[in-house]
């Protein structure tokens, strides 16, 4: 990833909380944040709920350092950690929706686009065909 180059308009498809892309733009947190300070369920922890998909008003992401740049979109299909990548600053905006169907932008519109989540999505050809529509001509994913 270190080598990717966001451009134009950009796309983090599945950002999660945005903590991954944040930190890899050069953004910093004081060493007392703790990104799990927002958990939830933690005692069905072993019944694989979902204890991150959490949020409240007094999250503080305790950022010492914002990002060297900012991405475009943050796409999600958790309301919680949108609300948690929004707190960043990082994303321009946040959208959720599921990556495994069809995405809510239109063709060609992005020209960077980024994801660590494509192997865990259900179809991975629909997956790269949906995000190939919306990849400008010359884009990048």
């Amino acid at each position: 990833m270190k080598s990717f180059e966001f451009e134009g308009r950009s796309l983090d498809f599945g950002c999660g909380d945005g903590l991954f892309s944040f930190i890899r733009a050069g953004g910093r947190f004081r060493a007392e944040f703790d990104a799990f300070q927002k958990t939830e369920q933690l005692d069905r922890f072993y019944e694989n709920a979902d204890v991150y998909d959490a949020y409240d008003e007094s999250f503080d992401p305790l950022v010492t350092m914002p990002a060297s740049y900012q991405i475009s979109v943050g796409f999600d299909h958790k309301a919680n950690l949108l609300r948690k990548a929004a707190a960043l600053g990082f994303y321009k905006e946040t959208v959720q929706g599921d990556g495994n169907g069809p995405l809510p932008f239109g063709d060609d519109s992005f020209k960077s686009i980024f994801s660590n989540i494509v192997y865990w999505l259900d179809n991975l050809i629909s997956v790269l065909t949906e995000l190939r529509r919306i990849l400008e001509p010359g884009g990048a994913i």
